[in-house]
Formats: C-alpha cells, sequence, structure tokens
C-alpha cells in the first residue's frame, strides 16, 4: 500500500499516526486486465487508489463505442465522484489495461476519517478540488482545443501514459478514430523534421 500511504502524506497533511490509522482501514483488491472496477449498475461507495496497475475511465451505452474520458496509473485516485457523491448508479467505470491492485477507503472509512480532525476535512477538499481541476481541464481541451493540440497536449502532458495505453484508447479519449489518430500522429512527425 506504498502507493496510497504516499498520496496520503502528499495531500493529507497529519500526523503519521494518523497515516497509520487510515492505512489500517483501507483493503486491497487485485484485478486482472480487461476487469472493469464496478458491475454495471453499481454505486460507487468506494475511493481507491491505484497501488500497482493501469486503468481507463470510460462510459459506454449499448451498443455504442467506449468513451475513454481519462487514464490512471500509480497512485492516483480511480472513483466515479458523482455517484459517491449523488448515491446513484454510475455514470462512469474504471477498466484495467493490466493486472492491477488497488487500495480502497470505503464510504463509512471516508466519513469517520472526515469525523477525527479537521486536517482529514482538508485533505477530502484538496481531493475535490484535484478532481475538479482535472475535469474543467478535460471540458476545455474537448470544447476549444482541436484534436491535433489536444494529442500534442497529451504526449507532453502524459507521455509515460503512451508506453502503456493501446492506440485505440488514446483515440476515443480524443473523440475521433484509430484511422484519424494516425493521421494526426503523422502531422504532428512531419512537422517536428
Amino acid at each position: 500500500m506504498e502507493a496510497l500511504r504516499s498520496t496520503l502524506k502528499k495531500f493529507a497533511r497529519v500526523s503519521e499516526d494518523e497515516i497509520n490509522y487510515a492505512m489500517s482501514r483501507a483493503t486491497t483488491r487485485k484485478f486482472e486486465k480487461g476487469e472493469n472496477l464496478f458491475d454495471k449498475e453499481e454505486y460507487c461507495d468506494i475511493i481507491p487508489v491505484i497501488e500497482r496497475g493501469f486503468a481507463v475511465m470510460y462510459h459506454q451505452e449499448a451498443g455504442l463505442r467506449k468513451g475513454v474520458v481519462g487514464f490512471y496509473k500509480e497512485g492516483y485516485y480511480i472513483s466515479d465522484f458523482y455517484s459517491y457523491l449523488k448515491k446513484q448508479p454510475i455514470r462512469f467505470n474504471f477498466q484495467f489495461i493490466e493486472d492491477s491492485t488497488i487500495s480502497v477507503f470505503d464510504r463509512k472509512t471516508i466519513e469517520e476519517l472526515y469525523h477525527r480532525s479537521p486536517q482529514w476535512q482538508t485533505y477530502g477538499r484538496r481531493l475535490a478540488e484535484k478532481a475538479y481541476l482535472n475535469e474543467m481541464k478535460h471540458l476545455y481541451d474537448a470544447k476549444f482545443l482541436s484534436k491535433d493540440q489536444r494529442y500534442q497536449n497529451l504526449i507532453e502532458e502524459k507521455n509515460s501514459f503512451f508506453q502503456r495505453a493501446p492506440l485505440y484508447l488514446i483515440a476515443s479519449y480524443l473523440d475521433t478514430t484509430p484511422e484519424t489518430l494516425s493521421r494526426i500522429r503523422r502531422r504532428i512527425y512531419e512537422g517536428s523534421k
């Protein structure tokens, strides 16, 4: 659970005893490549951190292609925060594209931590702010940047993901087809010569 410990130290700003207490309340789950975090109509009642592995966040309606909205690696929180906060069935799921291990806080543990000290509440607020900023950047990029610009930003900001994510998932993230992504990559490559 080193990724969870590292993340708590980075964001929680609580004592080592508090971190140890939180760690004692976390559970671990393992997933094989191709498995999903949630069942189709499940409610999100957990906040996991990826310890080992790689996942994509996606939405998929029956009969439509998978719409990827994010990539997540070790140390990243993964959750459908809308489902978690509204206590409604998930809108987004996570598919593990590598064998993966996650550390999990359930809702009861999170509420307990919030009641233990104001620092845990600050930690929760920081996570919510970070999630909000990521979503606003994704929304802005999708609405106002060209696919070429979005791909270039993805290369610059999350280059390590390219070694792990299949191109069809990157194409889905950019809301394009694999064929169009190939043309974008060719244009960028030819423009850098």
